[in-house]
């Protein structure tokens, strides 16, 4: 997790004490919160040699990791309290009519396609049989190319990715991105380390592979998953490890498109970006120049066949969870069990409830809120906040050691600090998406293209600084440094 995510996050946790004063009455109606709970605490621990035993070894002895988790923690534990929240939000809408285009209708219409079993085996890979017609009649590279963009589109596993965001050094204005992309696996290491931790997980990769093929009854599952690992592994060694793309100063690189495209010849990039739906734009930022120089030489060599292959791959990767129970199935051993210790699956309505709440986030936190956050809570949390920051400034004109110089400084960094609290004040429009209520797999294509057009609409476009990169039923908040901001959901800011 981010470290300005958890500070934003433990900022929340003060503030929800006193929010409570305004929030409607909820499960914790009669419940009371000590300040600090000593059974929490592990008195055998020594505080100067395991802190980390000491203050919480009681909490973890009493808190196992469930089966269904690869971690356990607070924040777990609100999270399922919020889930029975957002659970009965569904209840309510999943039975009636509603009308075409209402964020009641997408919700209860996407609940009942991830819902119903019978319709899901029904439907099968239907809405993917097209694309795979297309990656199996990739004849070259530039028939390559000229699929990227369309596998992208879909969310599907390419060499690189587009993206459209903040300028960061520009933080008013919208700014296209480039940068690698194209691993199934979470970092490089698990390609070409020889660790048995990873080549055991590699062996996993190219069986798990081969089973998803096998259990969609299409042919040589072995060799498309042997050639898979092959084609990640070369896209492994040519690219920049986790640690390397955390740093901002590596990662911007501002090019003229047509000088860059004109310098990688087996990359057409002016082409892509137009099939892509990025039209127009003088220049791009490319997080890692020397990855695209060595790619640009490696496609020469590339052979086909893993091409195919990869395609094929990248797009039943992208949805196996939604294809079938026995692809779920399959992908939750290699992905939960496999690369993260998770042993069993939530249960069927947890699994349908998280995907709704992941897929459609807003629509979902804008009924949750009407419940749970009303107006006079946000207004009660800015007048906390500005308390805080008269506070601040308070503090800073008693510093006897700063300069009256520094001072203003500081004044002025405190002025520009913003924040979000709750909710959106500006709720985005869903009434174009079609969703079907017994349809998941092309549901998900449905939200993915409509994600793309939403991003696509920022192109030439200042910055929205309204927009929110977290929904308001969310257990976590965060700190945007592009707008200098923190945000609280209307999740967090409740009992700890």
């Amino acid at each position: 997790m981010n470290k300005k995510i958890l500070i934003a996050a433990a900022s929340a946790i003060i503030l929800s004490s006193c929010a409570n004063k305004t929030v409607k009455e909820d499960s914790h109606e009669g419940h009371k919160h000590s300040a600090f709970d000593l059974s929490n605490l592990d008195s055998n621990a020594h505080a100067c040699e395991d802190f980390y035993q000491f203050a919480i070894g009681g909490w973890i002895k009493e808190n196992p990791v469930p089966s269904t988790e690869s971690r356990w923690a607070v924040f777990n534990v609100l999270k399922n309290e919020n889930e029975e929240k957002l659970q009965a939000i569904l209840d309510e809408i999943i039975e009636g009519k509603h009308e075409k285009g209402t964020d009641a209708q997408l919700i209860a219409d996407l609940y009942k396609s991830a819902n119903d079993s019978l319709a899901r085996e029904k439907e099968g890979m239907t809405a993917l049989k097209p694309y795979l017609a297309q990656a199996n009649m990739v004849s070259s590279l530039e028939d390559f190319t000229k699929l990227i963009p369309t596998w992208s589109t879909l969310g599907a596993n390419t060499p690189f990715g587009f993206y459209i965001g903040a300028d960061g050094k520009k933080s008013s204005e919208n700014a296209v991105y480039m940068g690698q992309s194209g691993l199934s696996l979470p970092d490089k290491e698990y390609y070409l380390s020889q660790e048995e931790k990873y080549t055991s997980i590699r062996t996993a990769f190219v069986e798990h592979i081969a089973k998803i093929f096998d259990i969609l009854g299409l042919e040589d599952g072995q060799k498309h998953a042997e050639n898979v690992l092959a084609f990640e592994t070369g896209l492994a060694k040519i690219s920049r490890d986790r640690t390397k793309k955390r740093n901002p100063n590596h990662t911007y690189n501002k090019m003229g498109v047509d000088a860059y495209d004109a310098s990688l010849g087996n990359l057409p990039l002016r082409n892509m970006l137009n099939t892509y739906g990025i039209k127009g734009n003088d220049s791009m930022i490319v997080s890692q120049p020397s990855y695209f120089t060595e790619l640009n030489s490696a496609m020469e060599n590339m052979d086909v066949n893993k091409i195919k292959s990869y395609l094929n791959w990248g797009l039943i990767d992208a949805y196996a969870s939604s294809i079938n129970s026995a692809t779920e199935k399959q992908n939750f051993d290699f992905y939960s069990t496999t690369l993260k210790g998770v042993k069993e699956m939530k249960p069927k309505k947890e699994r349908v409830l998280n995907y709704v709440n992941a897929a459609l986030g807003e629509p979902l936190g804008k009924l949750f809120v009407e419940k749970h956050f009303p107006e006079e809570s946000k207004k009660y949390i800015a007048e906390m906040i500005e308390n805080l920051r008269k506070a601040y400034r308070e503090s800073i004109s008693n510093l006897a050691w700063m300069s009256d110089e520094t001072k203003n400084k500081a004044y002025e960094k405190l002025d520009a600090f913003t924040y979000k609290i709750g909710y959106p004040d500006k709720w985005r429009d869903y009434s174009s998406l079609e969703i079907s209520p017994d349809k998941l797999l092309e549901n998900n294509i449905n939200m993915r293209k409509f994600r793309l057009e939403f991003m696509l609409d920022k192109l030439g476009e200042p910055v929205d600084r309204e927009e929110w990169h977290m929904t308001p039923q969310t257990i976590n908040a965060y700190y945007n440094p592009s707008n200098n901001e923190i945000v609280f959901p209307a999740a967090i800011l409740q009992p700890p």
